[in-house]
C-alpha cells in the first residue's frame, strides 16, 4: 500500500527503478496495485473494469483497447470482453 502510494510511510523512502518516489503522487508512479479481494465495479463490463485506471489516467482509447487486449489474452479473459 505504501509502494502504490495508498498510504504514507512512517519512515524510510520508496525507491522505484532507482528513483525516490516518496513524494511522487500515486498516479505518477507508473505502478498499479492488484487487490486480493473483490475490487470490481459490478455496474461496469469486464472490459471497462480492466480499462478504468487507464481511462482515469487520461490514456487514449486506442491505447486502452490495445492494453486490454494484451492483458485479456495473457489471462484468457477474451470470452468475457
Amino acid at each position: 500500500r505504501v509502494i502504490a502510494g495508498l498510504e504514507d510511510s512512517t519512515s524510510g523512502r520508496v525507491v522505484i527503478d532507482g528513483a525516490d518516489v516518496s513524494a511522487t503522487p500515486p498516479a505518477k508512479r507508473g505502478i498499479a496495485m492488484v487487490f486480493q479481494t473483490y475490487a470490481l465495479y459490478p455496474h461496469l463490463t469486464v472490459k471497462n473494469n480492466m480499462g478504468l485506471g487507464l481511462k482515469q489516467a487520461g490514456t487514449p482509447a486506442p491505447e486502452i483497447d490495445r492494453r486490454i487486449g494484451i492483458a485479456s489474452s495473457m489471462l484468457s479473459l477474451e470470452p468475457y470482453l
